[in-house]
């Protein structure tokens, strides 16, 4: 039924202008089925039943009432409200015995527009062009509103006609699909970004080998009075950086295993803070007050905590750069129900999830730059200023490959970001230290004997000179096949073996090697890790 077609119909439900039953002239369609509407022309009485004015009113108005798609309200040329149908009265709010003989003005609030168009607005652009239309939020559901002027048969203004429907459902529906499709863009970004990271990472590792490597060498055998430890120590720290990119890069490609436990966020999140890459943050920020809420009797988190270390310590990372230099930034934990599938999986039950929360103090995040913080590379002033760029893009892969969600709030009083993960079922009894912390002290001395297989020269040097350093007898062989020659003729304590090797691989070698001497320690290693 059309806004033209039903302003006719309207016209005919005016009590003055009813004078029995005419035939023809009015065909509408309702629920898909043609609808004729009866008035006797002038002579025409002949055997027809008479009806009342009022009776054909209410006839008429029982039709308009059963439209339960459309709220339908209708007023005369005083805008005073004389019909008001079921669909209204639900989808506004207002009862329709409150609605009945009011006049529009008295209600207008029932019908302000969520683009900020008041009352006035919209009767300016009804004289201008005899209608308007609009959308509203009102009472939980998305209006769409089309309001008419009525004209009468002499063309004079017969009042007004106002028609909504509800469009909540599609406007959910075509939000969900513009976050399904970002959600795939992102993802789809990810992944290619992974496997672009999984393919260069290896390569960087080796270069970086180098630049680390020999820097360490060399400080621990020059004086302390040394002037060329600082410039040593400056090549040291922009390689260790270089490797922390490098990093990051592996962990967004997944190249780091994932080694899955059921460990207490409260823990790994206590262990981050003491660590010594926690404390080296705290040290370099010593305005900004850093405080953790552990949530009593958390519910454990099946995770892999290297990952999830990882996600807490770019998150802490990122809001104690952007908490300012006297600001404050709060860790909370908690337990919680998956609100939606998202969330669920990796073997927990009841949908049950871990929360962890990181809120700061700082000027927030921008709207227009929200979409856009977990892209690698991406920052703002008001974002983490130091790190690889990868920050976020990391946490949001930590947090995506473990079936949980991530949200992030802002405004001008700080940024939270709330990450939720599967819950499991009991804590295991060990868990891995993923920190990774170093203490600062001299590398521990041994003996015994050491075969290096490595297919690049400079990672078998490397490694020759490091272990002859520390008191170890190191020999080195470039392949698979001269490591299982070497074996057969020379006995070593530990057998340093790269698993990415030209020629027989590092795992056939490893099996060959086991075969040879089922005792033989080895050690595995690789440029993916």
């Amino acid at each position: 039924m059309t806004a033209h077609h039903l302003g006719t119909l309207l016209r005919h439900l005016r009590p003055e202008t009813f004078s029995g039953l005419f035939l023809l002239p009015l065909r509408i369609g309702f629920r898909g089925r043609p609808l004729r509407l009866f008035r006797r022309r002038p002579g025409q009485g002949g055997s027809r039943k008479k009806i009342t004015r009022r009776n054909h009113r209410l006839y008429l108005e029982s039709i308009l009432e059963s439209s339960t798609n459309t709220a339908i309200v209708a007023t005369d040329q005083d805008l005073r409200i004389w019909l008001f149908n079921g669909e209204a009265e639900r989808l506004l709010g207002l009862p329709r015995q409150e609605a009945l003989d009011r006049s529009l003005v008295d209600i207008h609030d029932r019908f302000a527009s969520r683009r900020g168009r008041d009352f006035r607005q919209v009767m300016d652009e009804l004289r201008n062009r005899g209608r308007c239309h609009f959308e509203m939020w009102r009472n939980g559901h998305f209006l769409d509103v089309q309001i008419s002027s009525l004209r009468d048969s002499d063309q004079d203004f017969a009042g007004l006609l106002l028609m909504g429907r509800d469009v909540t459902s599609l406007k959910r529906a075509e939000e969900e699909k513009k976050r399904s499709l970002l959600r795939l863009q992102r993802a789809e970004k990810m992944e290619a970004i992974g496997l672009l990271a999984g393919g260069v990472a290896h390569d960087l590792n080796n270069i970086l080998s180098g630049v680390i490597n020999y820097p360490e060498l060399l400080l621990a055998t020059l004086p302390p009075d040394s002037e060329y430890r600082q410039p040593l120590q400056s090549i040291l720290d922009a390689g260790q950086r270089a490797a922390a990119v490098v990093n990051d890069l592996l962990t967004m490609s997944r190249g780091v295993a994932m080694a899955w436990q059921s460990v207490s966020l409260n823990d790994l999140v206590r262990d981050y803070l003491q660590s010594l890459e926690g404390r080296q943050l705290a040290s370099r920020h010593p305005g900004v007050r850093i405080r953790f809420h552990p949530a009593p009797s958390l519910c454990p988190c099946r995770c892999s905590p290297i990952h999830i270390t990882k996600m807490i310590m770019n998150l802490v990372t990122n809001a104690v750069e952007a908490a300012g230099e006297q600001g404050e930034v709060h860790i909370s934990t908690a337990c919680g129900a998956a609100a939606d599938n998202t969330a669920r999986g990796n073997g927990h039950a009841g949908g049950d999830v871990v929360v962890l929360e990181v809120r700061d103090t700082g000027p927030g995040i921008p709207a227009e730059h929200r979409d856009k913080i977990f892209e690698p590379f991406y920052s703002t002033k008001v974002l983490g200023r130091s790190g690889s760029g990868l920050g976020l893009a990391v946490v949001w892969n930590a947090v995506h490959s473990h079936d949980g969600n991530i949200e992030v709030g802002s405004d001008s009083r700080g940024t939270v970001f709330t990450v939720r993960l599967p819950a499991g079922k009991e804590a295991d009894d060990t868990r891995q230290d993923a920190t990774g912390d170093r203490a600062e002290s001299p590398l521990p001395r041994g003996t015994g004997s050491v075969l290096v297989v490595d297919d690049d020269a400079m990672q078998r040097e490397i490694s020759r000179q490091m272990l002859t350093h520390l008191g170890y007898s190191a020999y080195t062989v470039s392949s698979g096949e001269e490591a299982l020659t070497y074996l057969q003729h020379h006995r070593v304590e530990v057998v340093l073996l790269d698993m990415v090797l030209g020629g027989m691989s590092g795992y056939e070698t490893f099996r060959q090697i086991i075969g040879l001497h089922p005792e033989q320690y080895v050690l595995l290693a690789s440029g993916y890790s």
